[in-house]
């Protein structure tokens, strides 16, 4: 998650002395703990490769502990919007038709475990159209600090020699839960016209948008800056939609000879966004740091790297189970395996859906909605409490059911919900 050229703060030599002290105790310390860890892989060949990885984790390390001893901070003053250059418009962008196709790979971000739906693997893999399968589908793999280790992954893996050797030039990677994320011959054409090495997809930020990363012009490079990099004073100011008009929705196409290049020569360092957890063992607690780093960051390592704003139906993110009502509905369909919106809504917003705590894990959403209500005319959807919906429910206007505890609502099979409050205690039995 990357900003810009750090400001120190003045330290006395006495405290640089201590800092650096600990910080040699502490990564001496851990490399000692790294080479314990290394010695219990018993295979040769992997044992190589879990060598590699923890000597790139440990370089991250190293860097966490310098950044921390140093006290650097980001300079606000020297943050600017981007120059016209550095953000082009997608309707700008011509489209020629190009058979550019064999020169892309698509990369997806299956990112950590799907915690706050209630999954125990990554949320990926929850299905919301009928769809053919791949063999590698039920593979759940996962990464929670961040999506940083990208670069170097593709390159220690062999997977970015790979592509090469098929004639793939761009990458395009994205975040797993964007259903809006499809491939786009318009952007991929122009990143080859332009020969940019990387292009971020922004899109316009709305209030409940205020948190997400955005570029930045920073002593005259194009940066990412992230909402956890923003000094407590700056906050409010990052969150203004006049200032920082438009968010990353992570979508990014990114040259791969350039990733090779910059990954050989060591060059590609992300900001490091300190995350403190806690995990169980066994019965008890553990607080652990977690040091994340994002792909998104690398931005300023690329030539001629910029972002292109696109419309807002390429970020359709699946966050909560109120989101993935949203895109399991009648309000999309399916084409050539991307999900488009129904010709209906266009030009109108997507309905707010909010559903409360006993549909917020996926279990309980689908036990409860185990068909999709017809919504194509919803604005305004919120159910808390005991709700189980029927089959082919509509629902129209502003939808509001509400159930107190110790209470139950049923909506019977083909009811039409239109401007109203339902509150109370419902169940239709069929006989």
């Amino acid at each position: 998650m990357d900003t810009a050229i750090p400001k120190k703060h003045i330290k006395t030599q006495s405290t640089y002395a201590f800092d650096n002290t600990a910080t040699t105790v502490a990564a001496s310390q851990m490399r000692n703990a790294l080479n314990n860890l290394a010695d219990t892989v018993t295979d040769s060949d992997q044992q190589s490769r879990f060598e590699n990885e923890m000597d790139s984790f440990f370089a991250l390390f190293r860097r966490y502990l310098s950044d921390k001893a140093s006290g650097s901070t980001l300079d606000w003053d020297k943050i600017k919007s981007p120059s016209p250059n550095e953000v082009v418009q997608y309707n700008s962008l011509e489209d020629k038709n190009l058979n550019n196709l064999s020169k892309l790979a698509v990369l997806k971000l299956n990112g950590g475990l799907g915690t706050s739906m209630g999954c125990v693997g990554p949320k990926s893999v929850i299905e919301v159209r009928d769809v053919p399968e791949s063999f590698d589908d039920d593979l759940e793999t996962w990464y929670p600090p961040g999506h940083g280790d990208l670069f170097e992954s593709l390159v220690q893996s062999g997977e970015l020699d790979s592509l090469l050797a098929q004639g793939r030039d761009i990458l395009f990677v994205s975040n797993g839960d964007n259903l809006g994320a499809t491939v786009d011959t318009k952007i991929l054409d122009h990143m080859i016209e332009t020969g940019a090495e990387y292009i971020m997809e922004l899109t316009d930020k709305t209030r409940a948008d205020v948190k997400g990363g955005t570029l930045i012009n920073y002593d005259g490079q194009v940066r990412l800056l992230e909402i956890a990099q923003v000094p407590k004073e700056h906050v409010e100011e990052f969150k203004s939609i006049k200032k920082f008009k438009y968010f990353n929705t992570n979508n990014l196409w990114i040259n791969l000879r350039a990733i090779k290049k910059l990954i050989e020569s060591n060059s590609i360092e992300s900001e490091i966004i300190p995350n403190q957890k806690t995990i169980s063992k066994g019965s008890s607690d553990i607080n652990v740091l977690q040091l994340e780093t994002a792909v998104g960051a690398a931005i300023r390592h690329f030539d001629g790297a910029h972002g292109v704003v696109v419309p807002r139906s390429r970020f359709l993110p699946v966050k909560t189970c109120s989101d993935l009502l949203l895109v399991k509905s009648d309000l999309f369909y399916l084409e050539h395996g991307a999900l488009k919106l129904d010709p209906t809504r266009d030009g109108f917003s997507n309905p707010l859906i909010k559903l409360g705590s006993h549909f917020k894990k996926v279990s309980g959403f689908q036990s409860r909605i185990p068909h999709m209500p017809k919504i194509l005319e919803l604005d305004h959807l919120t159910i808390t409490g005991n709700v189980n919906l029927g089959r082919n429910v509509t629902l129209k206007g502003t939808v509001i059911i509400v159930v107190s505890d110790g209470q139950k609502i049923d909506i019977p099979n083909g009811s039409i919900l239109e401007n109203v409050v339902v509150t109370g205690n419902l169940s239709i039995l069929e006989h």
